[in-house]
């Protein structure tokens, strides 16, 4: 099985291609180079232990370690059997088993996390746009509660799904981008791990690799993400509470590599391709899928449900918008072109509209919370705003928020609302407040450096993960109206307004830059980073 991995990062290395993009004959002849490679490794392994024919070693193996060598090999062949039958399983699992698990439990209320990647708020008309591009949501914003002005706490999917999940900074747990993960108690410190001790069940239908809750190390929280069940054994979890939890880590990342390998070239479940999935148009495709399953999961489920939907028609930077209004005709040529833009907005509007009908067909839409937010805005800018509307049972606490507001913020309003108590390792604050912080600073952050590595997928370039700033490429600090962008490599400002921003502040009202300089700096000092280098500390 490692063989495949390490004959997979080959062919990729070398040759451009590999597993994941094999298909036909060529995904066959991969079927048959691991059954040789398989029946010629175990041979020569049990010829040399002496367990078939005569020995190949060129030396003479003690039988005290011959015995204890094939005791391992078989203890190892033993792992090596369950791990597939397990990831075989957990990668096919059926919702409806799940929902068969789940007790019913009608006192608490459904909860639907959905949003699309790369929203910009200046684009949608329930924010005053001048296309009709979300007919749907401004509809529904008016019973609904709408903050104005929304901003990011990371311009990657993936730290900023993980900022949302736990109401921790990325730069407190260090997830920005794949290959980043939760260790320690932030592994298992989150909202989903909250609502599971209340009752929910969890299910994440996101994106493979990045926005994917398993991938990211977030444990004890989602029952299924993205069609696939962990189920761990005694063993893992004492693992995990020596404190061997990236050992498990690694472990239970070899096994899905393996297992969603095996299946492809035996013809058993595609591989997915993620670098195509955010890249490609026609993979986006998948976004109508995951309404359905979203839906089915409504109409199947005994109460109460999280559910954390992310889709990724507006990603970019190519559309394919399934009905075409503004781009009508037209076919894309350049990259972020605004009429294919707008027409895949539009096109989440629409599944919107879908999600509220099976809603009212089920009689669940009393029963239930659905937050629709965006990870970041178009082009990963976190200096611009982005969507986000909570509509409550019986519509409660519709209104309008003009003061800033993160996604940190999505956690603690949820817990408001169960009448839950925010923990204090979470921050933020609950939108449902008699009194929301003014003109408080928003810290979101970012990398830059990134590259494909063997599988053809965007991780984090290992060298320039260095003291004292590691990962993080900048800062931007957000104060009222104004966004200030501190270069980490450059180590340089730059600084302007927030395009649209509807409650802007007086010159007195703004901080200096000499404050908005402190307030980073001891921000980063906050969350253990080392400001000795910083020009301004």
């Amino acid at each position: 099985m490692i063989s495949l991995i390490l004959v997979d990062n080959f062919t990729y290395t070398v040759f451009g291609f590999g597993v994941v993009s094999s298909t036909g004959i060529v995904r066959f002849i991969y079927a048959l180079a691991f059954i040789f490679i398989s029946i010629y490794i175990n041979r020569w392994i049990l010829g040399l232990l002496g367990l078939r024919g005569e020995s190949k070693s060129t030396y003479e193996i003690p039988r005290l370690i011959t015995i204890i060598l094939g005791g391992l090999f078989i203890i190892f062949a033993v792992i090596s059997v369950s791990v597939l039958i397990n990831g075989f399983r957990n990668n096919n699992v059926q919702f409806t088993e799940i929902l068969e698990e789940i007790p019913a439990d009608t006192s608490r209320p459904n909860i639907i996390l959905i949003g699309s990647d790369g929203l910009n708020a200046t684009n949608m008309s329930m924010y005053g746009y001048d296309r009709e591009t979300t007919p749907e949501l401004s509809e529904l914003s008016k019973t609904s509660l709408v903050a104005e002005n929304v901003f990011s706490n990371a311009s990657n999917s993936a730290g900023s799904i993980i900022s949302m999940l736990t109401g921790k900074s990325p730069a407190q747990t260090r997830v920005l981008y794949p290959p980043n993960i939760l260790e320690g108690e932030n592994a298992v410190q989150h909202l989903p791990g909250i609502l599971r001790d209340e009752g929910y069940t969890a299910i994440e239908l996101g994106v493979p690799h990045y926005v994917d809750a398993f991938k990211t190390n977030l444990l004890d929280g989602f029952a299924v993400v993205n069609e696939r069940e962990i189920n761990e054994n005694q063993g893992i979890r004492f693992a995990r509470k020596l404190g061997l939890g990236n050992i498990s880590y690694f472990l239970s990342e070899i096994s899905d590599r393996i297992v969603e390998r095996v299946m492809h070239i035996f013809f058993i479940q595609k591989m997915v391709n993620p670098f195509a999935t955010v890249t490609q148009t026609t993979e986006i495709k998948h976004d109508s899928e995951q309404l359905e399953q979203l839906i089915s999961l409504i109409q199947e489920s005994d109460d109460p449900l999280f559910v954390h939907v992310h889709l990724m028609g507006t990603h970019g930077p190519k559309f394919d918008p399934e009905e075409r209004e503004f781009s009508f005709g037209q076919s894309q040529q350049e990259d972020w072109e605004l009429d294919f833009y707008d027409d895949s907005i539009r096109n989440f509007d629409r599944y919107i509209g879908v999600l509220l009908d099976a809603l009212e067909e089920t009689g669940k839409t009393n029963n239930s919370i659905l937050i629709v937010y965006s990870d970041h805005p178009m082009q990963f800018n976190v200096r611009w705003r982005m969507p986000l509307m909570f509509h409550f049972p019986e519509d409660q606490f519709a209104g309008r928020i003009k003061t800033n507001v993160q996604n940190l913020d999505i956690a603690p309003t949820i817990l408001d609302f169960l009448n839950l108590d925010q923990p204090e390792w979470m921050a933020g604050q609950s939108l449902l407040k008699n009194e929301i912080f003014e003109n408080k600073l928003i810290f979101s952050t970012g990398t830059t450096t990134v590259t494909r590595n063997q599988q053809r997928r965007w991780v984090i370039e290992s060298a320039q993960v260095k003291p004292p700033f590691y990962q993080f490429s900048f800062f931007n600090v957000i104060n009222c109206h104004k966004w200030y962008w501190f270069d980490l490599t450059t180590q340089t400002w730059e600084t302007g307004d927030v395009p649209g921003h509807t409650m802007p502040c007086s010159s007195d009202e703004l901080l200096s830059m000499e404050d908005i300089k402190e307030a980073l700096a001891d921000y980063l000092a906050a969350n253990r980073f080392d400001v000795s280098t910083l020009p301004f500390r």
